[in-house]
């Protein structure tokens, strides 16, 4: 006996798996209870019914309730009925990709799809996206969206507002005049740190914005106008967040105070530094006991000085022959250091006098 053509069979299949009506026979295929107890379990399995089943609409409306996308498996009649297209793209809104082209222009459709799913904007025409209801829930459901609506809605700061308040990367697709609105920049710098890049050269020259941007992220100190590069406090702003010399203007990389900070945050900020930076023992100091690995940065004349034969290392030397380096320059430091020298004469004076303090003391005894 064929079970395929078992009905009852056959339906205990499709009810624990729809698509097991892959396997059916063709007349079970053509069987309306048998389909429907299918597509109840996964809409999906509508594409192994019969031609006429798929155009049968209490089948596609079981179908497309759990599986928008059933809907490209109904037939042209029932893509064209409302309430099924409305059904599938509730369930998803990229179902209306196969809706016909007259439910393509039903804005209650539309909205509903795109509430789903904004990027069901896409498969609209044209003068859809220049609409502002259909808009703001474009935006709501994906601020990144933005980018598929036409121009007048990339310039209207309630539709832009909504866009970044869900993804502040949206900014970038945004109308230049409200790429300068330090309100919507503020707001996208909430929900995406890096929207900085996408702001007007206004915004990136606002030391208040930028010093608010760089506190959560001191990289974005690349993205700032010139002139902030060259603010001290700014940069300093920046090294202290994880930030960069490299982005720092030339003038800035011989601030010595500067280049302390970043060189103890991370070593390997001293290839930034001036080069009279690289070559102060402090600064150096610094930048080795951080990481010893900052040696390939450090000044020439510094290795030629105290390093004459390490100068030369490898990466891979540097790692492993190269022990507290720091521990050379620090030596010269205290040898050159005239307060030591006065220390060191105190010390010597004040053994000389507990030496004649005692003389006197067994003199007069």
């Amino acid at each position: 006996m064929d079970r395929n053509n078992n009905k009852k069979y056959v339906l205990e299949r499709v009810k624990g798996y729809g698509p097991m009506l892959e396997f059916a026979s063709d007349k079970l295929k053509d069987d309306k209870e048998v389909v429907l107890e299918a597509v109840k379990n996964l809409g999906w399995s509508l594409k192994y019914a019969s031609n006429r089943l798929k155009n049968d609409k209490d089948i596609a409306l079981e179908a497309v309730k759990n599986y928008g996308f059933a809907l490209g498996n109904t037939s042209e009649r029932l893509r064209n009925d409302v309430e099924v297209v409305m059904n599938a793209v509730k369930n998803d809104g990229m179902a209306l990709i196969f809706a016909s082209s007259e439910l393509k222009s039903n804005k209650d459709i539309i909205l509903e799809a795109v509430k789903n799913n904004g990027y069901a904007i896409t498969f609209t025409p044209d003068k859809f996206r220049d609409d502002k209801d259909i808009a703001l829930e474009v935006v709501k459901n994906g601020g990144c969206n933005l980018e598929y609506l036409s121009e007048k809605n990339k310039n209207d700061p309630e539709v832009v507002m909504n866009a970044v308040k869900n993804d502040g990367k949206a900014l970038e697709f945004a109308s230049d005049t409200l790429k300068n609105n330090k309100e919507i920049v503020l707001e996208a710098l909430k929900t995406y740190e890096w929207a900085l890049e996408f702001a007007s050269p206004e915004i990136k020259d606002n030391k208040d914005i930028v010093i608010e941007a760089i506190k959560q992220n001191g990289t974005l100190l690349q993205y700032v106008s010139e002139r902030l590069k060259n603010d001290p406090e700014v940069v300093m702003e920046s090294v202290n967040n994880y930030g960069s010399l490299c982005w720092a203007s030339e003038e800035i990389r011989g601030n010595k105070n500067i280049v302390m900070e970043a060189v103890k945050n991370n070593g390997h900020e001293i290839q930034y530094a001036s080069n009279d930076l690289k070559n102060d023992k402090e600064v150096v100091i610094t930048a080795l006991k951080e990481n010893k690995m900052a040696f390939a940065f450090i000044g020439k004349n510094i290795k030629e000085e105290y390093f004459p034969k390490e100068k030369n290392y490898s990466a891979e030397s540097i790692e492993f022959k190269l022990v507290r380096p720091w521990e050379r320059l620090e030596k010269e430091i205290t040898k050159d250091n005239p307060w030591n020298k006065e220390k060191d004469t105190d010390k010597v004076n004040a053994w000389a006098e507990k030496i004649n303090s005692d003389k006197d003391n067994q003199w007069e005894r």
